[in-house]
């Protein structure tokens, strides 16, 4: 399995998939550059008129509510309505979403609308999509209730795959559910992992892949490079030490890597 994922990850470098974002103000410059980093070429712009248009020069859509607005959302409509009609995969990162009531009516409104292909949150945010409740805002909280069947029923329903980053990483497509245990602590510490993690799914699924397998090995490829980057730390905690050699992981990995150190369990999701 893991010389699988080392050839999908090297297959990507070589495609040099184009990921059109619509992601928040946070994090932008972090999305464009692990885009970069992972083997992708990113495209961000907030205008609707002009986002709607670009969808069509690109292999995949990134859509992210960090800092949503009004404008932003339309554009998030026309964009993810434009993918659909070019068969362009689209991933929606949920940010926060059980931090206020506007942010669950955008998601709501975005899922009423756009056909997702992947929907990456943290286990918090996957969470409050399912009913069940979750409290910490955009951070991720480890205490958080998930319920693994739940997902599952989501990904159904949705008929998309559900992308969960936590201690241990959950992915399931509603039949098969994955668990990944690569990563570090200290990735939850530093701002848009999560964010970044979407950027690479899309480079990922944009490049054709399943997008059970795109999900999947993105959060591989984002936890391989938090581990080694982590290692790297002469000091135990260092976040902007740890970010810059996150971004050079990133940037080293290749199919040796993954094929040495994926950390992927699959099995079958509740029917």
């Amino acid at each position: 399995m893991n010389n699988k994922f080392a050839r999908q990850w090297k297959d990507m470098q070589a495609f040099h998939p184009y990921v059109h974002h619509l992601t928040n103000i946070v994090t932008v410059n972090d999305c464009a550059n692990i885009t970069l980093s992972a083997g992708g070429s990113p495209i961000m712009t907030l205008n609707p008129d002009d986002s709607e248009q670009m969808v069509g020069l690109c292999h995949a859509l990134v859509i992210n509510i960090g800092t949503i607005q009004e404008e932003q959302l339309l554009s998030m409509v026309r964009a993810g309505k434009e993918a659909n009609r070019l068969h362009i995969p689209v991933v929606l990162d949920p940010v926060g979403v059980g931090a206020s009531a506007y942010r669950k009516q955008c998601i709501e409104a975005l899922l009423d609308q756009v056909k997702f292909t992947v929907i990456r949150g943290n286990r918090s945010e996957i969470a409050t999509l399912t009913g069940l409740s979750s409290g910490r805002g955009v951070d991720a909280d480890p205490n958080a209730p998930f319920d693994a069947d739940k997902a599952d029923q989501l990904a159904k329903s949705l008929n998309c795959v559900i992308s969960a980053s936590g201690p241990i990483d959950f992915v399931t497509d509603g039949v098969h559910s994955v668990e990944i245990a690569n990563g570090h602590p200290i990735l939850a510490d530093v701002t848009g992992t999560g964010c970044m993690t979407a950027s690479v799914t899309g480079c990922l699924v944009g490049t054709g892949l399943p997008a059970l397998d795109a999900a999947v090995l993105a959060l591989t490829a984002v936890g391989i490079a938090g581990e080694e980057a982590a290692r790297s730390l002469v000091h135990e905690r260092r976040l902007g030490t740890f970010r810059q050699r996150f971004f050079d992981e990133m940037s080293a990995m290749n199919e040796a890597m993954i094929a040495q150190k994926a950390k992927v369990a699959y099995a079958s999701a509740a029917i």
